[in-house]
Formats: C-alpha cells, structure tokens, sequence
C-alpha cells in the first residue's frame, strides 16, 4: 500500500472535499477520486460515503483516518531525523484552546516540547472563541466538538467519550432513572456551547433527548463544580470527570446508553503552510491521546 494513498486519504478528509484536497496537493480532483478507490478496493471497505457533500467518512474511515495520521507522522519525523539530526525548533508557538482542556492535555505536550527544545518559547491562551487566527497571530488552536467528518481547516486528532454524571446526593433525591427520556424530570445544567439535543445508544436503539438546563456555565469545569454542589446533573468528557468518578462524588448515569462521541480537533491559520514547531506540538497530542 502507497504511503502516497494514505496522504490523499487524510487530505482529503481534512479539507473536507476532493477539490480543496487536489489544490492543497497540486494535484487534480479525478486523479484523487481514483487513487482513492483503487485505497478502498485495496482494503475492501469503504472509507468514504457514496455521494456525500461535504465528505463524509464511514465508521472505517474514521479509524483508518486515525491510524494514517500515525502512520504518516511516523515517515515524517523519519525523514526529518534523517535531514537534520541535531536540528533544533526555535522561535514561538502560540496555542489556543479551552482552559480545561489545555490544562489537562495541552500543558504537558507544551511542557515536553519546550524540554527537547530549550530555545522554543511557547505561549498558550486559554479561551474558547476560536476568532481569526491570523489576526490573533495563533499558530494552531485546539478544540473540542461533536465529531464530524472534516471541519473548515480543521484536522481530527482523536475522540474521547462523554458522560451523564450527577452527585449521589442529587440522585438519591430524585426517582430513579430509566431510560434516557427520563431525564428530562432531572434539574440540567449545561455547557453554554452544547445545546443540540443529545443521542444516547443502547444496542441497536438510539434515543434523541433534548435536555431543558436550569443552570448554564461557559467552561466545563464550572459546569462540574454545579454538579459537585448537588444542584442536578450534566454531560461533560470523562477525561474531565474521572477522578470525581474514581473517589465517589460523582456517578455516572445510564451507564449502559453511550452518548454519541466527541472529537478533539486542530484548527491552522494556514493549512499548507504548518511550521515545524506546529507539525511537533500537534504529534505530541496524537501520541498521548
């Protein structure tokens, strides 16, 4: 198999369709549709949906996206250890991203970067608007949503679950939950930036709720500290969620229905012209994810 496949592949996933993936390549969109479906008949799945626009991925596409970016990230940093050795990143890397997520994930990643790389300085802004990064002078924002197929500039670098979580306190005070529709009896507080009707799935059966909140944060964490309060329940990534999980003060609820996943994802001001200070910050969050 071609590595030169997989990087059509995943192009074309990023940017969200064959013609802005053929720009980006300096190549054309048939000549991508057809190496694309001789990757498909290689592998005897289908990667992509029939017809769809925007690109659509399959269930199979989104891990096999997964797995070529590793794949790809691998050959690069080879041919980069065989370029320059010794070579070392310099100048500044400006993050963006949520103040939770960036504590949790993107600390550390920066941390360990700015370790290998004592002349790299590094700066990271912790807010959710993800404005003009240009103008912002942003090397690369970091964000999370609900996962879809490509996003505007935007490339996958992982998913994560989330879950409905509630003090045992709250739970003990209210009638016992069901099914998912019960939880509209349940007092909500949500996250400001989530408030599309959540998919819950059991088997073959999926359930769409649309949850009316009491109570609205504009971060996560202030979301949970609701929750620890006992003033109702919330849907929030377990990552967030796991130590609260781990000692007892939170439970999660239904833990048989899965909630449809999100996708943490990497926003460029220029998608084909990624620094390299960018291309290794990005592979560090790939690598722990």
């Amino acid at each position: 198999m071609k590595l030169e496949r997989l990087q059509i592949f995943v192009t074309v996933v990023d940017h969200g369709s064959y013609e802005l993936a053929a720009v980006a390549l300096a190549s054309s969109a048939d000549i991508l549709t057809e190496q694309l479906g001789a990757l498909e008949t290689e592998l005897g799945k289908k990667l992509l949906v029939p017809g769809a626009s925007p690109v659509a991925v399959t269930d199979a596409g989104y891990r096999f996206y997964e797995s070529c970016t590793y794949v790809l990230a691998g050959a690069e940093a080879a041919l980069e250890d065989a370029r320059a050795a010794d070579a070392s990143l310099t100048g500044v890397l400006r993050v963006t991203s949520t103040v939770e997520y960036g504590v949790h994930f993107l600390v550390p990643a920066l941390a360990e970067l700015a370790s290998l790389h004592p002349a790299l300085k590094v700066q990271l802004s912790t807010s959710a608007a993800m404005d003009d990064l240009r103008a912002a002078r942003c090397d690369v924002a970091v964000y999370t949503g609900r996962v879809r197929s490509s996003t505007d500039r935007a490339a996958l670098l992982g998913r994560f679950r989330v879950v409905a979580i509630g003090s045992p306190d709250y739970l003990r005070s209210v009638e016992a939950v069901q099914t998912p529709h019960d939880l509209r009896r349940l007092q909500w507080i949500a996250h400001a930036g989530f408030d599309a009707p959540y998919t819950w799935a059991e088997g073959g059966s999926q359930h769409k709720v649309a949850l009316d909140a009491k109570v609205q944060a504009d971060n996560a964490l202030a979301v949970l500290a609701f929750v620890l309060a006992r003033r109702g329940v919330a849907i929030l990534p377990e990552w967030l969620v796991a130590d609260s999980l781990a000692d007892g003060a939170v439970v999660e609820i239904l833990p048989a229905f899965k909630l449809t996943e999100h996708g943490v994802f990497a926003v460029y001001p220029d998608p084909d012209q990624v620094p390299d200070r960018v291309r290794a910050f990005v592979e560090l969050l790939r690598r722990d994810r």
